[in-house]
């Protein structure tokens, strides 16, 4: 194997690994929002921390051989990621203050553009498995992908399910009803998450693999 071609493997499993290490940081952000008195300019750099790892993934992916010619989906998944980044402040405020009827309408708009980030950046692992190739790795990818929307979907089933005693069904109410349960419950919306980053470290695993065992 040449040089130039070991540089884009390792740059590759350097842009996997920027995938990971984001999605570890906002799921130890959403644990940190259950300690308020931290107060907001704390938790808004905390929330905010994914956004440096996930730069980078995407600026190392960008030389990724497959996802040079699928520039549209890089492009979409860092067109999500400002989305989210942008949001995350109006999330913050809503644990904060949950009565607000526009924050609460923003964490929803959140927590959708952060799956469908979660969604995206796991076809764009299926096609870098598929040029690959790597049959593990792309019926992983593609079992992933679908579970990253069951999980949300049933998550936010459950909760609603939990929630169907409450006495007003307004999206207010109920995000008021949500912060109600235990911090458990509310962890179940972080499932997509953590089946999202087994993937993003599966294939940083992988790449390395091959970078390693090629001649």
């Amino acid at each position: 194997m040449d040089e130039k071609t070991r540089a884009k493997l390792y740059r590759t499993a350097k842009g996997f690994g920027g995938l990971f290490w984001a999605v570890l940081l906002i799921i130890a952000s959403m644990l940190c929002l259950e300690k308020t008195r931290l107060g907001w300019k704390a938790l808004q750099l905390i929330c905010l921390a994914f956004v440096l790892p996930l730069a980078e993934g995407f600026m190392a992916l960008r030389h990724a051989e497959p996802l040079r010619c699928r520039r549209g989906m890089l492009r979409l998944a860092i067109a999500l990621a400002i989305v989210v980044a942008y949001l995350t402040p109006l999330m913050v405020s809503w644990r904060l203050a949950p009565r607000q009827p526009f924050l609460t309408w923003n964490v929803v708009a959140y927590y959708l553009a952060s799956i469908a980030l979660l969604f995206v950046e796991c076809r764009l692992v299926r096609e870098y498995a598929a040029w690959l190739p790597d049959a593990t790795l792309v019926a992983e990818a593609n079992l992933v992908s679908g579970m990253v929307l069951i999980l949300a979907v049933l998550g936010v089933g459950l909760l609603w399910y939990v929630l169907r005693d409450w006495p007003d069904r307004s999206l207010v109410s109920l995000g008021i009803g949500l912060l109600s349960l235990s911090a458990e419950a509310r962890l179940l919306l972080l499932l997509p998450f953590l089946v999202a980053g087994y993937l993003f470290l599966l294939a940083r695993r992988t790449v390395l693999n091959r970078l390693l065992t090629a001649e």
